[in-house]
């Protein structure tokens, strides 16, 4: 599956996110699962909880597996923890998106 399909599936291991999902299926000019996938992870940031992202992929372990590579920086324990303290650090900074975009036009971000 591609990136929505996955990030929907993240919904069982990080409840949290059923919110966000829900408002991103019912962007009605939102049409493509990359466009969907897009304005998931930019609503995420703009909440605040990219870290909280990071945390539910590095812990769902079968989505490693088949998804990323051996020595891909959110299968090693070390790395997760860094990029973790990172995405905290930038939830220090106000983050706005224009919702307005369609998926089929390119984003100004």
């Amino acid at each position: 599956g591609g990136a929505w399909d996955v990030l929907q599936g993240m919904e069982e291991k990080a409840p949290w996110m059923s919110l966000p999902l829900t408002m991103v299926r019912y962007l009605s000019h939102i049409q493509s699962p990359l466009g969907k996938a897009r304005a998931l992870v930019r609503m995420i940031v703009s909440e605040k909880a990219l870290d909280g992202l990071l945390v539910a992929i590095s812990g769902h372990h079968r989505l490693l597996r088949c998804c990323y590579a051996k020595y891909a920086f959110l299968r090693d324990p070390e790395s997760v923890t860094s990029v973790v303290t990172l995405a905290v650090g930038l939830s220090a900074c106000n983050v706005t998106f224009n919702w307005s975009f369609c998926d089929d036009r390119p984003s100004p971000i």
